[in-house]
């Protein structure tokens, strides 16, 4: 898939749920959910607390250049917060 490929499916409401959430997924495991509008990085922020998504297998940084941790950095609670595996080394 290609980035142009996920915002199409993203954005086209006549699309099936599995290629909705697929099409996240890529912009998750890619990093191009933090680089795009806020409305990308909020709504992917939502579905991995909600553990319909799962965070990326690595690190990414977002347009301010913030750390946006991998699925091996971490997890998300049962409140949806973000808990650390262990102190991020910078």
């Amino acid at each position: 898939m290609e980035l142009l490929d996920a915002v199409c499916i993203i954005e086209d409401v006549g699309e099936s749920h599995d290629s909705y959430l697929e099409a996240w997924q890529f912009l998750i495991d890619e990093g191009h959910a933090w680089k795009l509008q806020g409305f990308y990085g909020r709504v992917a922020m939502e579905l991995m607390r909600e553990r319909i998504c799962l965070p990326a297998p690595v690190r990414h940084t977002d347009y301010w250049g913030n750390i946006v941790p991998s699925r091996n950095d971490g997890y998300f609670d049962i409140n949806g917060d973000w808990v650390w595996s262990q102190k991020l080394e910078q």
